[in-house]
């Protein structure tokens, strides 16, 4: 965070259909307690400013090679990473995009702004704005300030979260400004969890419990109760929400593990995320490597696996 003021985020998504009810605006914050090797946003796991380097969409103008620290080649284009310091000159100095900051200072009243202008199509769909990341309660601070001008003003807010940060009495008060609370269970056996995530998920786990049992969020009893358009909730709803990720959380065995921990809960409506394989290309723009590459996207016939494996509850949205 760089003050109680402002934010670094990493992308704003306009015209979303999938994350959450109607047509909303995505904002993804930057810094993420977790490492997850298949993240679908690696640039928002730091929480500092990132170069993207694009190499493909040079266009030879040479523009960029006055770089302060030398970091920049030519020809062809090449980035030395080591040598950057992440000044950002060359994405001011480059007419073609190679070069791009993943992550820009916003504060709350820009951020209110944006929501102002879309409001027409936040009330005839029944959208909002979803807060993404990263992990949006790794900054409650801000993100109380910021939801509670915007539940003040009528807007309906979404949360994505990995539920790995303490339920403190700020964290409360940011659930209760959400309409709707995304809440990821990626596995029940601890190990595996850190294996893959680089931390454990017994807060996790815990936390997704007390929200529950406090009912600090109510679990719909069916997803028809997520068309806001219809049905505005009047407390925040929670939805547990799996990620998908073949060979590691799509397995027989994690899935009933997963849906075993739910029964106890009377979880009703769950969402799952098929994998995405465009986060690898990502990976690349950012200089980082990859711990896990699988370039395909789920076959029908495994997602014919895990709505098996799921029967017993609503999806939210799966086909």
């Amino acid at each position: 965070m760089v003050n109680d003021q402002f934010l670094l985020i990493c992308d704003i998504k306009q015209n979303s259909l999938d994350d959450g009810p109607g047509i909303r605006t995505v904002i993804f914050l930057k810094g993420c307690p977790l490492a997850c090797v298949w993240c679908q946003n690696p640039e928002a796991q730091d929480s500092h400013q990132q170069l993207v380097f694009q190499r493909e969409k040079c266009i030879c103008c040479r523009s960029c090679v006055a770089c302060p620290s030398s970091a920049i080649a030519y020809p062809p284009i090449g980035l030395n990473r080591t040598k950057c310091n992440v000044c950002l000159a060359c994405v001011d100095a480059c007419p073609a995009g190679v070069f791009k900051a993943a992550g820009k200072v916003y504060d709350v009243p820009s951020i209110l702004r944006l929501a102002r202008e879309n409001r027409t199509f936040y009330s005839n769909s029944g959208g909002g704005i979803t807060l993404s990341g990263g992990e949006p309660l790794l900054h409650p601070d801000f993100v109380l300030d910021l939801t509670s001008q915007l539940k003040a003003e009528g807007f309906g807010v979404v949360l994505e979260t990995s539920g790995n940060a303490k339920l403190t009495a700020m964290v409360k008060q940011v659930l209760g400004n959400m309409q709707l609370i995304y809440y990821d269970v990626k596995f029940i056996d601890g190990k595996a969890h850190e294996q893959y995530t680089g931390a454990g998920n017994e807060l996790i786990l815990k936390n997704l419990e007390s929200i529950v049992k406090e009912g600090l969020a109510i679990l719909p009893e069916s997803k028809d109760a997520l068309d806001f358009k219809k049905h505005p909730p009047t407390r925040p709803l929670l939805v547990p929400r799996v990620p998908l990720i073949p060979g590691i959380t799509a397995t027989v065995k994690n899935l009933k593990e997963i849906a075993a921990f739910f029964a106890t809960l009377n979880v009703s409506v769950i969402d799952v995320l098929p994998y995405n394989p465009l986060w690898l290309k990502k990976m690349e723009t950012l200089g980082l490597a990859s711990r896990y590459s699988e370039k395909s996207w789920m076959s029908k016939k495994d997602l014919a696996e895990v709505r098996e494996t799921l029967k017993n509850f609503q999806f939210e949205r799966f086909k």
